[in-house]
């Protein structure tokens, strides 16, 4: 994916995103999956969204497991 003059790729850090495309129009997290006592499970994973845009009338939705840029998705539709 392009932001302004730089490129960002699947496996880059979140540092690295947020350096080159700046701040998301919106994000969200969840996890990582836990116990009931509050302690994180073996091998759970983070997941963040984050939503950049509109971009020629598409927003971009980066997905993120563990800080890892993993997946990039671009859709018509506004954020809700």
């Amino acid at each position: 994916m392009r932001c302004g003059t730089s490129l960002i790729n699947e496996g880059d850090p979140m540092g690295v995103v947020l350096e080159k495309c700046g701040n998301p129009l919106k994000q969200s997290s969840e996890g990582p999956a836990t116990w009931a006592n509050g302690v994180p499970r073996p091998n759970a994973a983070k997941i963040t969204i984050w939503v950049y845009g509109p971009n020629g009338g598409s927003y971009r939705y980066l997905r993120f497991i563990d800080d890892k840029l993993v997946e990039v998705e671009s859709k018509r539709s506004a954020p809700e």
